[in-house]
């Protein structure tokens, strides 16, 4: 990881938008370079930690335990991955910024239909 955080770094801004949108990460307003940077650390510390330190990287980001038990366990280990680096990014970028923008979060619903918004 240590070699590709500092590719990042060396990037132009230009590339590092390209990556990240490659990536299909939400932009939730205007991302500078510094917070598209650490975005694109996170994401891919996120995609490596093995399964262990990866769910608890879930919960101390405030994901509810119950959201990796349930119909996950039945998934494969990639499928559960990705399903929880989707709610992680709620939990990590997507709560935060609509709560910052007074947009009315609680008016969403579940964080499926956050997503859904997110995505379009």
């Amino acid at each position: 990881l240590g070699s590709l955080f500092e590719g990042l770094l060396k990037m132009s801004d230009m590339d590092l938008r390209r990556e990240y949108r490659k990536l299909n990460l939400p932009e939730l307003g205007t991302i500078g370079r510094d917070e598209l940077t650490r975005r694109l650390k996170e994401w891919f510390l996120w995609s490596n930690l093995p399964p262990a330190e990866f769910e608890k990287e879930c919960l101390q980001s405030g994901m509810p335990k119950e959201e990796l038990g349930g119909w996950l366990a039945d998934l494969d280990e990639w499928e559960r991955r990705t399903v929880l680096l989707e709610k992680l990014l709620v939990h990590r970028w997507v709560l935060p910024a609509y709560e910052k923008s007074n947009l009315g979060i609680e008016q969403i619903g579940d964080e499926q239909q956050l997503l859904e918004v997110v995505y379009e």
